[in-house]
């Protein structure tokens, strides 16, 4: 696949995951089985918001040449995704959510944090006078 392609996918998920989590966060609560109170509501909008940022930059330079810059979002990218596999795990493994409640969100990170780290691989930059 193109780097520009997979950066498009990886837009999409972000702006369409951060879409649900802003504007219907009782919906997002639900599914994760977790109670709809106020500061659940208003955590899952200001993660909304920073994955429809996340989406926005993806977006950007999705067309861009090698670059520096482009490696260090790729970079970022890749640990965010990371870490979010970390965090699913450590939630199953005490007990907060089911297997099955973390299943579809731990796929999605794992298989954009693999891309992630594999196209940033593959990035050429030039070396540091």
């Amino acid at each position: 696949m193109k780097r520009s392609t997979f950066l498009l996918i990886a837009a999409i998920l972000f702006i369409l995951i951060g879409g649900i989590s802003l504007f219907f966060p009782d919906k997002m609560a639900d599914g994760f089985g977790m109670s709809s109170d106020q500061m659940v509501i208003f955590l899952l909008r200001e993660v909304g918001v920073a994955n429809i940022c996340f989406g926005v930059l993806n977006f950007l330079v999705r067309n861009d040449h090698d670059s520096k810059s482009l490696k260090s979002i790729f970079i970022f990218n890749g640990v965010f995704q990371s870490m979010m596999v970390l965090l699913n795990i450590f939630i199953v493994s005490q007990g907060l959510l089911a297997i099955g409640q973390v299943a579809a969100p731990f796929a999605i990170h794992l298989c954009l944090g693999i891309g992630f780290l594999l196209y940033m691989s593959k990035i050429k930059t030039a070396p540091h006078a």
